[in-house]
């Protein structure tokens, strides 16, 4: 007769985890038996499975089952009620742990004899009155099949059961990139969306009103695997609206992408995503590279193709031949490898040979690096001279990222030279120029002071740190240095301008904080003041008499601040 087999507190004290590697049982078990069995559980293979996979933690199994006393006497089968059916180590536990752990080792279509100690079973307490205390019992288990389901909000509105399992290693997280199809199918078999190979960020709201649950399956997923997600709405549900009660949501998530930010200051403006690996080191500045641009789309959603056929290009890295985006990108691959490349304005990718246009906000790139052809340096300080000009060029074209990321690169290669500290000065002076183009006075600021601690009477790291702090707000700072500018250089009209401009935006500061505190303090109505003001010997009160004191205080401000710094 068919047997349940009930949860008794041996398998509460004697919870263990599988290992990977083979049995520890007899050297009848298979060599590729699955995870290690513990002491205590011995498995002899009677029949090979036919798949490659086994089930695992959350997996609902169906398997027939036949157990017996280590006597022969016969205690339960399920040959003929039908098919047994549980949860892998569901909590709380519904069958012994053994048997559990004994169908972890098996795939799909095998047949074999456990052997399971008392203590994987019921240990002392037996189950009368078909298993006495202490009792070693004997499985013959045939692996029937098995469906992961996963309650994914773990509420019951949305069960997931895996169709094809993922060769990948990692799950997606929030605010990751990710290549994923699904289609939502109603009810009633109507197809409600369809996405293709879609790019996604996971968490956006890109499949409306399913989007935050399509989020928490993607989290759960590795890439390459299918599943359906079954929906069910509760009365007054907002996550699952009627619209989409009882469909079914089919999702393959293709892609998982490795992703890179390929700017120093982690803008946003450059993203690589990594499609393929490849070999050797990255190129070198003036390596001649070998680039093949696949495919360019337009917008965020990359849905306008630009370029219809592979282009390749040849250029020599850091000459300034291409634009920002696809050198900064060669700058960061290697030979062989293929990568996405998402650019927004305002970085330069407007490119003549691919078609794209310097109005456009977004663009995609797919490319690969065919080859890099490394080119024997040349006398260090001469050839930095010369990436010296082509970044000094691209300052005059508007480059400003492109010439940043030139001096950057010659500072790298030239820091540790004694001998070019002068140049390496001059390159952290020009990068503080293009900070202030680009708006990060910060960074400008930070490579003026590096310029003045190895130079102090440097007149263009002096000029360059007002104009940084100017655009802080730091107006005292400002004019501190414009002050000890001007007395090394009188007649620098440059200095003089922009100390102008300093003490304007000071006054104007100045007149706005005198308005604030005068909101602040705040007049009263006529009336209330009145009110206030007389008491029943007509003398004034102390509120009026401190507000009349602080409005003839208040045209000091300006002077009081002049005095304080």
């Amino acid at each position: 007769m068919a047997m349940a087999l009930p949860l008794l507190s041996a398998s509460r004290r004697w919870d263990v985890e599988l290992l990977e590697g083979g049995s520890d049982g007899e050297e009848e078990a298979a060599e590729d038996s699955g995870p290690r069995l513990p002491w205590g559980i011995r498995k002899t293979l009677l029949q090979e499975g036919a798949s490659e996979d086994r089930p695992v933690t959350g997996d609902e199994v169906k398997i027939h089952f036949d157990v017996r006393l280590l006597d022969g006497t016969a205690i339960g089968s399920s040959k003929e009620s039908g098919p047994f059916e549980f949860v892998v180590n569901q909590r709380p536990r519904e069958i012994i742990q053994g048997l559990e752990i004994a169908v972890q080792t098996m795939k799909k279509g095998e047949v074999a004899e456990f052997t399971i100690a008392p203590r994987f079973a019921y240990d002392d307490l037996g189950s009368p009155p078909l298993v006495p205390p202490d009792a070693t019992l004997v499985f013959e288990i045939e692996l029937l099949q098995w469906q992961n389901k996963l309650d994914v909000l773990g509420d019951g509105r949305a069960i997931k059961t895996i169709q094809q399992r993922g060769s990948g290693s990692t799950r997606p997280r929030r605010g990751q990139d990710v290549v994923v199809s699904l289609e939502i199918t109603s009810r009633k078999g109507e197809v409600l969306q369809k996405k293709s190979a879609t790019d996604h960020v996971v968490g956006e709201k890109d499949f409306g009103p399913v989007s935050d649950i399509i989020s928490e399956v993607l989290q759960t997923m590795v890439a390459g695997e299918r599943c359906k997600v079954l929906l069910r709405r509760f009365a007054g549900d907002k996550i699952v609206d009627s619209a989409h009660s009882g469909a079914t949501v089919d999702v393959l998530l293709e892609r998982v992408y490795v992703t890179s930010d390929l700017l120093p200051e982690q803008s946003g403006l450059l993203i690589k995503k990594l499609l393929s690996d490849g070999i050797e080191d990255p190129p070198r500045d003036a390596d001649l590279v070998e680039l093949r641009v696949d495919r360019v789309f337009t917008g965020p959603q990359p849905t306008q193709t630009v370029l219809l056929e592979p282009k390749v290009l040849s250029f020599s890295l850091g000459s300034g031949d291409v634009c920002d985006a696809l050198d900064f990108a060669a700058a960061a691959m290697q030979v062989g490898e293929e990568a996405k490349i998402v650019c927004r304005s305002p970085l330069n990718f407007s490119d003549v040979q691919l078609g794209l246009a310097s109005d456009l906000l977004e663009v995609t790139l797919q490319v690969k690096l065919l080859s890099v052809r490394r080119e024997s340096p040349g006398p260090g300080l001469l050839l930095a001279e010369q990436c010296k000009d082509r970044a000094a060029k691209a300052f005059k074209e508007g480059r400003y990222r492109f010439a940043l990321e030139v001096y950057r690169r010659l500072k790298v290669a030239f820091h540790r030279d004694e001998a070019a500290k002068q140049f390496c000065n001059l390159c952290e002076l020009n990068r503080a120029a293009c900070f202030l183009k680009i708006g990060r006075p910060h960074e400008a600021r930070k490579a003026c002071s590096c310029v003045l601690d190895q130079d102090p009477e440097n007149q263009k790291a002096r000029y360059r740190r007002a104009s940084a702090e100017f655009q802080l707000s730091n107006y005292s700072a400002a004019l501190h240095d414009l002050h000890a500018l001007l007395k090394q250089q009188p007649t620098n009209s440059e200095a003089r301008t922009l100390a102008d401009q300093v003490r304007k935006a000071q006054r104007a500061y100045s007149q706005e904080a005198k308005a604030a505190a005068a909101r602040m303090l705040g007049d009263r109505s006529d009336k209330t003041a009145a009110q206030e003001g007389d008491s029943e010997d007509g003398s004034e009160s102390a509120c009026v008499r401190f507000r009349a004191l602080a409005r003839n205080l208040l045209p000091c401000l300006p002077s009081l601040r002049a005095l304080k710094t």
